[in-house]
């Protein structure tokens, strides 16, 4: 939700470029971090399957700084 308030905020201080109104920008950017984040976790489920069948060990760390 963050990032969809900042980038909503962004779009309409420089103008809503390309003529889209910022209340459709505020209305898909979460569903485009929800897409994003349903692909990362694909990935990482494939790739821990992966390792699983292989006997090794994998540990993914998400690092907030």
């Amino acid at each position: 939700m963050l990032f969809a308030l900042v980038t909503t905020t962004v779009w309409y201080r420089i103008g809503n470029p390309l003529k889209i109104d910022n209340i459709y920008v505020a209305a898909v950017t979460p569903l485009f971090v929800i897409f994003i984040d349903h692909i990362i976790g694909k990935i990482e489920c494939v790739l821990q399957n992966e390792a699983n069948r292989e006997g090794k060990v994998i540990k993914l760390v998400a690092a907030w700084t």
